[in-house]
């Protein structure tokens, strides 16, 4: 049976995160490598970037090409302004959740949807007042939809909080 993979990556480019950027671009571009080649692939990209007061988000369209997924990494003009106070994860999981999925449902294909949500950060609302989407909220409504969540969590800043990512992932 042909199969589509189509994969979110939600990446935090902050400050913080700063000198694993360009390792996360790197790991963007292997594992679309890896998928590309035994699968039809379709990818797209939803990153945080931030100022001292406002997050900056980008959004790329599904892609099966690699020039296309390399050409937005480099990108930088923000589709999305949100105040500061904590990564809004969940806002990132509702753009995640509602792209526009290029494949629902074919019985002839088997489709899978995948989220990989990339930080080093708290989420905004785990130990602050929530601003925006919950995240937790976000991850039941992925198990609704049948799209798989993955958080990898980058450098020594999730300690305190890997316990809820693992738990989002597992919820979904």
């Amino acid at each position: 049976m042909p199969s589509n993979v189509m994969i979110v990556f939600c990446v935090d480019n902050t400050t913080l995160m700063e000198s694993n950027v360009i390792k996360v671009h790197e790991m963007i571009l292997n594992i679309s490598k890896e998928f590309k080649d035994k699968n039809n692939l379709y990818i797209c990209i939803i990153t945080l970037d931030a100022s001292s007061r406002q997050w900056f988000q980008l959004q790329s369209g599904f892609t099966n090409t690699m020039s296309d997924v390399e050409r937005f990494l480099r990108n930088n003009e923000p589709d999305n302004i949100y105040s500061s106070g904590g990564i809004p994860v969940g806002d990132l999981l509702h753009n995640a959740l509602y792209v526009n999925w290029p494949f629902n449902g074919d019985n002839q294909t088997f489709n899978k949807k995948l989220v990989v949500l990339i930080t080093d950060g708290v989420p905004n609302g785990l130990f602050s007042k929530l601003v925006g989407e919950d995240p937790w909220a976000k991850s039941k409504k992925f198990r609704e939809h049948k799209i798989t969540l993955a958080v990898v969590g980058v450098g020594n800043g999730n300690f305190g909080c890997d316990v809820f990512y693992s738990e989002l992932a597992k919820n979904t």
